[in-house]
């Protein structure tokens, strides 16, 4: 069924105020909108996203949680549920949960789910789930040659010298020009003592 005026209106109102910047009058257009339709994933998120700009973290919890659970294949209310999650609740097991969640579904953010989740574990000395996301985002498919690279220095952070290489290896084979990512597989080279190489 059609979504209830008021909410309609409150709604489109809330827009507006977001989009001149007036994020507070969005909220409260908002809290008005979810009183007349409290189904909708749409108006949840949005509340959770502009309480995440004000920087009410702990109060986005709620209504991320609610937009999440009427639609639970949207990225973009699972990122908003994150960062409420460990920003405002300091609850780093469930913001995983959250980050997990986005990477196991077709979308576009598996690199900023990926390099959130690198963040945490390298915060916590995990040193092998660093690894092993690394791993993962190196597996995802039509990755830049810049994103490989990134992903090769962490390697080379994490004592993974020989993961590193291989990837400098690709790089070159497909980027023959690319000059500093010899310099990159030279080093790694030199490392090894591999001077033939």
């Amino acid at each position: 069924p059609p979504p209830p005026p008021q909410a309609v209106n409150a709604f489109i109102a809330a827009k507006m105020a977001e989009d001149r910047g007036n994020i507070d009058l969005a909220i409260n257009a908002l809290q008005v909108a979810i009183q007349h339709d409290s189904t909708s994933a749409t108006l949840h998120g949005a509340l959770a996203r502009n309480l995440n700009a004000r920087q009410r973290y702990v109060n986005a919890v709620e209504p991320a949680q609610r937009a999440v659970k009427i639609e639970p294949t949207n990225a973009n209310y699972r990122f908003d549920l994150y960062r409420s999650l460990i920003t405002g609740k300091k609850d780093t097991l469930s913001a995983l949960q959250e980050l997990q969640a986005i990477v196991t579904m077709a979308n576009r953010y598996h690199l900023r789910a990926y390099d959130q989740m690198l963040q945490i574990y390298s915060a916590q000395g995990q040193n092998q789930l660093v690894l092993q996301t690394l791993d993962r985002i190196v597996a995802l498919p039509r990755l830049r040659s810049q994103e490989l690279r990134i992903a090769a220095q962490n390697y080379v952070k994490y004592k993974a010298e020989d993961r590193a290489e291989a990837i400098y290896q690709k790089i070159v084979i497909q980027e023959p020009q690319n000059l500093e990512v010899y310099l990159n597989l030279g080093d790694l080279q030199f490392r090894r003592q591999d001077t033939t190489a």
